[in-house]
């Protein structure tokens, strides 16, 4: 039996249809279900400088700090 975390995985989703592991409506109903994160979402920039990627990662919230 596969893990829940692993049986609708977008990676291997196809080869689990077509084994019989899940079905498309299975699979339909769990994405219908999922909830919209899109607002949770951080803009970073990536600059690629001589084939290496550089990220500028925004500063992490200190967790001792109030949100404002």
């Amino acid at each position: 039996m596969l893990e829940k975390n692993l049986k609708f995985d977008k990676r291997i989703i196809d080869r689990n249809i077509k084994r019989g592991t899940t079905t498309k409506e299975e699979y339909d109903k769990h994405m219908a279900g999922l909830n919209d994160v899109a607002d949770n979402a951080e803009e970073v920039e990536v600059d690629v400088q001589e084939g290496e990627f550089v990220v500028d990662f925004p500063e992490p919230l200190d967790e001792d700090e109030d949100e404002e």
